[in-house]
């Protein structure tokens, strides 16, 4: 859609975005016209009698300008003409529209250094002002001079001078003469009188020289310029083409802020005029997502210019990052607001990039620079529970990401004792949870991470399923029952052997001293005889005889049992049976 924008600011000062002048400062007589269609934007500046002050838009470029200067008085000469580019674009510009010359004797000349005119018949011209602009207030700051035409003087005099040019020409001879014209170094001389009036006055850097007074025909005005032309030269005598004409002002273009410069002499006619031509280059205020984190697998980069930019789209646009799958989107939007949308991502990081200079429209192109998004990290995997472990009173969770801080709802616990609870669950880090149980002691319990419970930074839950720590904790230390060890009595004394020389003591069975305790059965005296056999010895030569003796004697004792025995129940018997 095209569009037609223009701003006076005779009635207002108005602020149209960003493709409208900032204004600033602005004299109460400023007089400019801006408009603009589609990127091209024009700026005229009309005489107002002062400066004028104008901000370029910030993404102004390609400027160019046209500064005519003024005509000098009585139809004098007409001003010259500046064309060219502005190579480097200042934040601020200062304007001045130089004023038409006038008529009238001793007149003033034109606004921005038209010279007066003389005197002495009430028909002389003044000299027409220049036309600038400026860097500040200061007239050394010029940077674009155009000249003002000189006044043509009283009485019969040919068409006066001029203005423009390096070197502007000299106005016309009467019989007064005329003013030179201004250079780059000096002002025009003035004019020479005729009789017994004065010569034009010289002009100087700006002004145009004042013509010369008589009685009779008094000498037109210098323009104004970079230097001003100057004064004609006055006439007393009545006959001939009386007084001389104004010189024209020199012309002049900085060639540290201007190129493509062509100067014009004598072009424009009444007050001077500037013109100010720039194309508006769309620039990239915003370039990005909403979001540095997401779990969707399309993201949309949203892209904010300062003007429509018509040869934008998408295929101006790269990816850039570790892109995994994403593939290149679509653009949508209008105007200066864009969406381009990207689709089919993983895991990984994914940004746009519009190169430098990508985009060409007619006779500029952009951006100037490369635009480049933030990259926004696309996360698509489920956080996941690592191994439970248990220290102490703890449980140590760890998480394969980082993840949102923990909540009740993303636990579960039972417990065999009632006493037995979750005190605590925090996070000791966003990978890492820690819970503290209190009076779990000697009781069993279950701890579970519920499944798809637990959410990471963005936005996925998990783990896919319930994940469970159960364990019956023992009794503490402290409560333990302690070994109960069985004290031994003292062994006697034995054939003089002092007991830490002593072979260890051997389990007797007490023998049975009554009649029936004698007829035990065979096994028990075999169990008997077995507990002498399975008496430990030392490897002490003494404790090894003590041994020996103490059996032997055990020995016969049994021995003698066994006979009483056999004599009790008869010898007899025994044969017979």
């Amino acid at each position: 859609m095209k569009k037609f924008k223009s701003l006076s600011i005779t009635a207002a000062i108005l602020a149209i975005g960003i493709t409208t002048a900032t204004l600033s400062a602005l004299p109460a007589s400023a007089n400019y016209v801006e408009s603009c269609y589609e990127q091209n934007c024009t700026v005229w500046f009309s005489h107002t009698g002062d400066l004028q002050q104008w901000t370029p838009p910030i993404n102004a470029r390609n400027m160019t300008f046209q500064v005519s200067g003024g005509q000098g008085g009585k139809s004098g000469g007409q001003g010259g003409r500046v064309t060219g580019t502005l190579s480097q674009i200042p934040s601020t510009l200062y304007v001045a529209v130089g004023g038409a010359g006038v008529t009238g004797q001793s007149a003033n000349g034109g606004f921005n250094g038209g010279g007066p005119a003389g005197s002495g018949s009430n028909n002389e011209g003044s000299g027409g002002g220049s036309s600038d602009i400026r860097l500040s207030t200061n007239v050394e700051s010029r940077i674009v001079v155009a000249g003002g035409g000189g006044g043509r003087g009283a009485g019969i005099t040919p068409t006066a001078s001029p203005g423009g040019g390096l070197i502007a020409a000299a106005g016309k001879d009467g019989q007064g003469q005329g003013g030179g014209g201004g250079t780059q170094t000096s002002g025009g001389s003035g004019g020479l009188a005729n009789g017994t009036g004065t010569s034009g006055a010289a002009g100087s850097l700006l002004n145009g020289g004042k013509g010369g007074s008589s009685a009779l025909y008094g000498g037109g005005g210098g323009g104004g310029g970079y230097y001003g032309g100057g004064g004609g030269g006055s006439d007393t005598d009545s006959s001939g083409n009386d007084a001389g004409a104004g010189g024209g002002g020199s012309s002049f273009a900085d060639p540290l802020y201007t190129s493509n410069i062509t100067h014009f002499t004598g072009v424009k006619s009444g007050h001077g005029m500037v013109m100010i031509e720039y194309q508006l280059v769309p620039l990239f205020q915003s370039i990005g997502a909403q979001t540095q984190l997401t779990n969707s697998s399309s993201i949309d980069f949203q892209i904010q210019l300062s003007d429509p930019f018509p040869g934008f789209s998408a295929s101006n646009i790269e990816l850039t990052g570790d892109l995994g799958t994403c593939q290149p989107g679509t653009l949508s939007g209008s105007g200066t607001s864009l969406v381009y949308t990207v689709t089919d991502c993983v895991d990984g990081e994914v940004g746009i990039s519009i190169p430098a200079n990508s985009i060409a429209e007619q006779s500029y192109s952009g951006p100037e620079i490369t635009q480049s998004s933030a990259m926004v990290t696309v996360d698509r995997t489920a956080p996941t529970v690592l191994e439970i472990t248990q220290e102490d009173s703890e449980l140590i969770i760890p998480i394969t990401e980082p993840v949102l801080q923990p909540q009740v709802d993303n636990y579960s616990f039972t417990s065999s004792n009632s006493a037995c609870q979750v005190d605590s669950v925090a996070a000791s880090s966003a990978q890492l949870w820690l819970v503290t149980l209190i009076g779990c002691e000697g009781s069993s319990f279950s701890f579970t991470i519920v499944a798809n419970s637990v959410l990471d930074l963005a936005g996925n839950t998990g783990p896919e399923a319930d994940t469970s720590f159960a364990v019956t904790v023992p009794e503490p230390a402290g409560s333990a029952v302690t070994p109960v060890i069985s004290s031994v009595a003292k062994p006697p004394n034995v054939l003089g052997v002092p007991a830490r020389e002593r072979s260890p003591l051997v389990s007797l069975e007490t023998l049975p001293t009554q009649d029936s305790e004698v007829t035990q059965a065979p096994t028990q005296r075999r169990q008997a005889a077995q507990s002498v056999i399975t008496a430990s010895t030392a490897a002490d030569p003494v404790n090894s005889s003590l041994g020996w003796t103490v059996g032997l004697a055990i020995a016969g004792v049994l021995l003698l049992a066994a006979g009483l025995s056999l004599k009790r129940r008869g010898i007899s018997d025994l044969l017979v049976g």
